[in-house]
């Protein structure tokens, strides 16, 4: 019972992946310089760049692309 868990969580896990990336895709090809970049290899998972206790908040997520790698900062 308890694999069962544990592979009904991995599911979860790979279905929450795809769908950020496909917002991503759809989001990155918005933008027309970044369209000529091809299709979106991957966007990894935000990475907190400060602390969270600090006034602010900085956050930056790798897109990846055949060729390059953009870097988004929130």
């Amino acid at each position: 019972m308890e694999n069962l868990r544990s592979v009904g969580a991995k599911v979860s896990a790979v279905a929450a992946a795809v769908s950020r990336e496909e917002t991503y895709a759809e989001k990155l090809q918005s933008v027309p310089e970044l369209v000529a970049l091809g299709p979106l290899f991957r966007s990894s998972e935000p990475v907190e760049l400060t602390e969270s206790e600090t006034e602010y908040v900085v956050r930056c997520v790798k897109h990846c692309f055949p060729q390059h790698l953009v870097l988004q900062v929130k």
